[in-house]
């Protein structure tokens, strides 16, 4: 993918790092917003991850997260822990929730949740 995106010549910077591993080379503070769809599901973004993108993210920014709703239950790795961790972080006045939106459709026959919140 990195391949494709160099091949289109408008990007000034590759990053091909790992969130969540707490080894991450991206500077705090350095973006104003993130998103994420079709980042989470078996074997892909951890839970963990969260912590990072918070804290690549600028006060003030967003960060958007899009998955199917299915994984919320479904994947080993978020069930019972993605939703806590979200909650415990906003609690902890690490960012505030803006929104959770449920999408019907939104891969096919999958409903889909998308979840805005506000680095603080």
């Amino acid at each position: 993918m990195t391949e494709v995106a160099k091949k289109k010549n408008i990007y000034n910077k590759f990053i091909l790092e790992l969130l969540g591993d707490n080894n991450c080379i991206i500077k705090d503070d350095t973006y104003h917003c993130l998103v994420s769809s079709g980042g989470f599901g078996v074997g892909h973004i951890p839970c963990s991850a969260i912590k990072d993108m918070i804290r690549i993210v600028k006060p003030c920014g967003y960060i958007c997260l899009v998955l199917r709703e299915e994984y919320l239950w479904t994947v080993e790795e978020y069930e019972n822990r993605l939703e806590p961790e979200m909650q415990r972080l906003e609690k902890e006045g690490k960012w505030k929730k803006i929104t959770r939106n449920r999408v019907e459709k939104y891969f096919y026959d999958k409903d889909g949740v998308i979840y805005v919140y506000q680095v603080l």
